[in-house]
C-alpha cells in the first residue's frame, strides 16, 4: 500500500508543477494575470485536489498491479477523469445524464473550491465549505477502499504467486 501510495503521490505533486508552470507562461506570454484572492483558501483547496487525484491513483493500483497493459487503463482512465472532474471544463456543460458520475469523483469538489477561492470571502462561503467537506468524505472513502483492495490483491497474489507488475 505504501509503494503505491508513494507512487501516486509523485504523479499529483507533478501536477501540481504543472500546474505551476501554466500559471508562469500564462502571466509570462499572454499576459493573463490570475488573482488568488484568498491564498489560504486556494491552499487548502489545492492540497486536497492532490490528495483526491493521488487517492484515485491509490484506489485504481490494485487494478494496474493484476493487468498485463496499466499504461493503457492509465491514460485512457486519467482523460476520463480530467473531463467527469471537470479539469478541461466545467462539470455543467457535460449532458445531464452523465453529470452525476462527476459528484462521486473528489476532484469535482475540490476543483470547484478551487475556483470559489478566487472570491475574497471563500473561506466562509457555504459553498465552498460544502466543497471541501466532500472532498474530504469522498477521499477518506477512497483511502478505505484502497486499504481493502490492497488487502484483496496481497492475499490473491500470496494464493496464485504471480503479480504483473509493481
Amino acid at each position: 500500500l505504501w509503494i503505491a501510495a508513494g507512487k501516486s503521490l509523485v504523479h499529483a505533486v507533478t501536477g501540481l508543477i504543472v500546474l505551476a508552470e501554466i500559471l508562469i507562461v500564462t502571466a509570462l506570454f499572454f499576459g493573463v494575470q490570475v488573482t488568488i484572492a484568498s491564498p489560504a483558501a486556494f491552499a487548502l483547496a489545492t492540497v486536497l485536489t492532490v490528495l483526491a487525484f493521488a487517492t484515485i491513483g491509490l484506489l485504481l493500483s490494485s487494478f494496474f498491479m493484476l493487468t498485463r497493459v496499466p499504461g493503457y487503463w492509465q491514460k485512457a482512465l486519467s482523460r476520463f477523469l480530467y473531463v467527469f472532474c471537470g479539469v478541461m471544463y466545467p462539470v455543467s456543460v457535460l449532458p445531464g445524464w452523465l453529470q452525476p458520475i462527476s459528484y462521486i469523483l473528489a476532484p469535482t469538489w475540490s476543483l470547484e473550491a478551487t475556483r470559489l477561492s478566487v472570491q475574497p470571502e471563500a473561506l466562509t462561503d457555504p459553498r465552498y465549505l460544502t466543497d471541501i467537506g466532500l472532498t474530504l468524505a469522498l477521499t477518506l472513502v477512497y483511502l478505505l477502499l484502497a486499504w481493502y483492495l490492497q488487502q484483496v490483491v496481497e492475499r490473491r497474489v500470496r494464493v496464485t504467486a504471480e503479480l504483473e507488475r509493481i
